[in-house]
C-alpha cells in the first residue's frame, strides 16, 4: 500500500477479504470512510468483522467513528472492546488517574502497537492531501503523524429541525442568512437567492434523500474555509463491483441454485461479505459522517481522532514539547 492508490489497494485487498481476513476486510473498510467517505460501505464492513470475529480495530474502529451520529451503538462497540481488555477503549472511557491506577503508565512503545499499519496510514494521509476536494473543506487531519485519519470540523445540523434555541443558534442563522445574502449580491442574483451548495458544507455518499441533496446541511461554524461541490457529481467508488469480478463470485453465481436446499451448510466467506455489504447502514436522511476530532485542552491546536492518538503523540515527546509554543 505505500505507493499504490486507495482503489488500486482495494483491488489487492479484496481478494483476501474475500477469504476470510478479517484484517483485510479492516484496512478496506478504512480507505473506504476515509479516502471515498462510503461511510455505509465501510461500517457495513467494519460490523462484519467485529461482530463474525470480534476483530478488535474494527470494534474500537466502530466506537470512534459513530461517536457523534449514532452514540448509542458507539458506546456498545466501545464497551465491547474494553470488555476484551483493549487498552485504547479503556483510555476513552476512564480519566488519566483511573487508567494509570488500572494499566500503570503505558509508554508510546508500548501504545505504537495499537495504532494503524504504517502502510494504511501513509496512503490515507498521501490521499488526504492529495485531495483538493477535501483540502478545500473545512477538516481536521489527526496531529499523531502516524495516523492517517481526518474528520469534518462540525456535524451538520439536523435535517428539517423547526425552531432554533437560545442565543448560539439565533446567531448561527442569521451568519447563515447574511451568509445567503452575500452569496446572492455577489452573484448579482437581485431576489436573494443563491443556490445551497454554495453555503453548506459538502455532502458524502449517504447524504443524500430520494436521489436529491440534503436541503439542510450546514456546518456550525461555515463562515471560515471554502465549501466543496455537492458530491453527487462525483462517483462514488464502491468494493461491489470488485467483488463481482473475482473468480469465487463466478463460481458462486453458478451453483447457488445447486446448494440453494443446503441449508445447513455454512456460507463462504465470501457469501458472509456480500451479505453485510446488503446490510449497510442507511442514514436516514441526517448523513454518516466520520467523527470530529477532538482538541489538546492546553494549546487548542493539536486534534486528534482518538485518547490513543492523543496520549501517545505526548508521550512521545512530540506535541509535549510543541505544546508550550503553539
Amino acid at each position: 500500500l505505500d505507493v499504490e492508490t486507495s482503489v488500486v489497494a482495494c483491488e489487492k485487498l479484496i481478494k483476501f477479504a474475500a477469504a476470510g481476513n478479517m484484517q483485510a476486510t479492516y484496512m478496506i473498510a478504512m480507505i473506504l470512510c476515509y479516502c471515498h467517505e462510503n461511510i455505509s460501505e465501510g461500517i457495513a464492513l467494519l460490523r462484519h468483522a467485529a461482530e463474525s470475529s470480534t476483530h478488535l480495530p474494527s470494534v474500537y474502529a466502530l466506537a470512534l467513528i459513530l461517536r457523534d451520529t449514532r452514540p448509542i451503538e458507539s458506546d456498545r462497540y466501545l464497551d465491547l472492546a474494553a470488555s476484551l481488555g483493549h487498552a485504547p477503549a479503556w483510555q476513552e472511557k476512564l480519566t488519566a488517574a483511573e487508567m494509570r491506577a488500572r494499566f500503570g503508565d503505558l509508554d508510546a512503545d508500548y501504545l505504537v502497537k495499537y495504532l494503524d499499519p504504517p502502510c494504511l496510514n501513509r496512503l490515507l494521509g498521501r490521499h488526504y492531501l492529495g485531495s483538493q476536494r477535501v483540502r478545500k473543506c473545512q477538516t481536521s487531519h489527526c496531529w499523531n503523524p502516524l495516523c492517517g485519519r481526518w474528520a469534518y470540523k462540525a456535524l451538520r445540523a439536523e435535517a428539517g429541525r423547526q425552531q432554533q434555541r437560545g442565543d448560539g443558534a439565533r446567531q448561527l442563522m442569521a451568519m447563515f442568512n447574511a451568509r445567503l445574502n452575500d452569496l446572492a449580491a455577489a452573484n448579482g442574483n437581485d431576489d436573494g437567492r443563491v443556490q445551497l451548495h454554495d453555503v453548506l458544507e459538502p455532502v458524502n455518499a449517504n447524504d443524500t434523500i430520494n436521489g436529491g441533496v440534503h436541503p439542510f446541511g450546514a456546518a456550525a461554524d461555515s463562515s471560515e474555509g471554502r465549501q466543496c461541490q455537492p458530491c453527487q457529481e462525483i462517483p462514488v467508488f464502491s468494493i461491489e463491483s470488485l467483488l463481482l469480478k473475482l473468480p469465487a463470485a463466478k463460481a458462486t453465481a453458478t451453483t447457488t441454485l445447486v446448494k440453494a436446499d443446503s441449508s445447513s451448510e455454512l456460507p463462504s466467506p465470501l457469501e458472509q461479505l456480500r451479505q453485510a455489504l446488503r446490510n449497510e447502514p442507511r442514514s436516514g436522511g441526517h448523513g454518516l459522517k466520520v467523527s470530529r476530532m477532538k482538541m489538546c485542552s492546553s494549546c487548542r491546536r493539536a486534534k486528534y481522532c482518538s485518547k490513543l492518538c492523543q496520549v501517545y503523540d505526548w508521550r512521545s515527546g512530540r506535541h509535549k514539547m510543541e505544546c508550550q509554543f503553539l
